[in-house]
C-alpha cells in the first residue's frame, strides 16, 4: 500500500470522497483479497482504478480485473491524463456506472453473503435507495444551474433579454447538492464572523477648520484592497475575493458604496423640499473582540463547501 498517493489519484479522491454520487461511500486504498484496490465502493461494488501508462496492456491486470469480477465487482479504469484534464467526464462516467447505465459490466454473480468475508467491519450489502426528487430539491438544482459561472457567460445575451431556461443534466442529484450548499452560505452569511478589516483615521484639518464634517468619499480601491470612506476614515485588509461577489454586473461592494452616497435629485421641488438623505459614519464599541468597527457596514466570508467558490458578502447593519 503506497503513503503517498499521486496527483491523479488525489485528483480523484476529491471527485469520489464525502459521498456525492448519491449517498455512495467509497474508500480509497482498499485491501481485498490478495489486491488493493485504489478506490471502492461497496454498496454499489463498484471498484476506480487510476492508471499510468505502466498499465498498458498489462498481463496482471489482467488477471486481477478478473478476479475481482469473480467476486462481484465492476473495474472502471481511467488513464491519469483523463483524471487531470476532463474531470467532468469522470464524474458523469462514474454517476453512469452506479446508477447502471454505464457500460462496465458486471461479472456473472454468485451468492454475495457468502462473500460477506470481503466487506470491512460495519459495510452493508446492497445499493443505496434512489433519491425522490422533491420541490426542495429542484429548486437547488436550479439554484445551482443560475449560479454556474459557465451557464452564465453562454447564454449571458439570453439573460439579458428573456427568462432563463433551465438545462437538464444527467448528475441531477450533483447539481441539487451543490445548489443545497451554495444556498445554505448565501442564507446563512450572518452566522459567519466578520472579516478583521483595518481602521485607520487621519483628520481632514481643512474640514476642521472649516466647522463641517468630513468629506463623504465611499471609493474602492480594488487594488490596495481599501474602502475610503470619507476625508479622515478608511478601511483596508480587504480581500481581492471580495471584489468578484456580483450583484448583475457590478461588485458587490461598489454597490453598497454607492448606494449609500449622497446624490442630488434633477427635480427642483425635491432638491429644495425633501433632500434630507445624509451619509454618517457611527462606530459601534465590540468591547472584547477588539477596536471600534464601522456600524455602516461589516464584510462577511463564506466558506467553502465542495466545489462552491467561496464568496464574500456585505450586510448592512441598522
Amino acid at each position: 500500500m503506497r503513503k503517498e498517493p499521486t496527483e491523479a489519484e488525489k485528483r480523484l479522491w476529491r471527485i469520489l470522497r464525502d459521498r456525492r454520487f448519491s449517498g455512495y461511500k467509497f474508500r480509497r486504498q482498499v485491501p481485498i483479497g490478495d489486491y488493493i484496490a485504489d478506490f471502492v465502493c461497496f454498496e454499489g461494488r463498484l471498484i476506480v482504478e487510476a492508471d499510468g501508462s505502466q498499465h498498458a496492456e498489462s498481463a496482471r491486470d489482467e488477471k486481477r480485473d478478473a478476479w475481482f469480477a469473480a467476486q462481484g465487482f465492476r473495474i472502471r479504469r481511467f488513464w491519469n491524463e483523463e483524471i487531470l484534464r476532463l474531470g467532468q467526464m469522470v464524474g458523469d462516467t462514474l454517476w453512469a456506472d452506479l446508477s447502471g447505465r454505464g457500460e462496465v459490466e458486471a461479472a456473472p454473480s454468485s451468492d454475495l453473503a457468502s462473500r460477506g468475508h470481503l466487506l470491512p467491519q460495519g459495510e452493508k450489502e446492497g445499493a443505496a435507495l434512489p433519491r425522490s426528487i422533491t420541490k426542495d430539491a429542484i429548486f437547488h438544482y436550479v439554484y445551482a444551474v443560475l449560479h454556474d459561472p459557465l451557464y452564465r457567460e453562454k447564454y449571458a445575451q439570453n439573460l439579458k433579454r428573456e427568462f432563463p431556461r433551465i438545462p437538464f443534466y444527467e448528475d441531477f442529484w450533483r447539481w441539487a447538492d451543490w445548489g443545497e450548499s451554495l444556498m445554505a452560505l448565501h442564507v446563512g452569511y450572518e452566522s459567519v464572523a466578520p472579516w478583521p478589516l483595518s481602521r485607520t483615521d487621519a483628520k481632514d484639518e481643512k474640514a476642521a477648520r472649516a466647522g463641517v464634517a468630513p468629506k463623504v468619499i465611499l471609493k474602492a480601491d480594488k487594488d490596495n484592497g481599501i474602502v475610503v470612506l470619507d476625508s479622515e476614515t478608511q478601511l483596508s485588509g480587504v480581500p481581492a475575493t471580495a471584489w468578484e461577489y456580483k450583484l448583475g454586473n457590478r461588485c458587490g461592494l461598489e454597490w453598497i458604496l454607492d448606494q449609500h452616497k449622497e446624490k442630488t435629485p434633477k427635480d427642483a421641488t425635491i432638491r429644495e423640499k425633501f433632500n434630507f438623505y445624509r451619509f454618517k459614519l457611527i462606530f459601534y464599541s465590540s468591547g472584547l473582540r477588539g477596536p471600534c468597527k464601522p456600524l455602516i457596514f461589516r464584510l462577511r466570508r463564506v466558506g467553502e463547501a465542495g466545489n462552491v467558490v467561496p464568496r464574500f458578502v456585505l450586510n448592512r447593519l441598522t
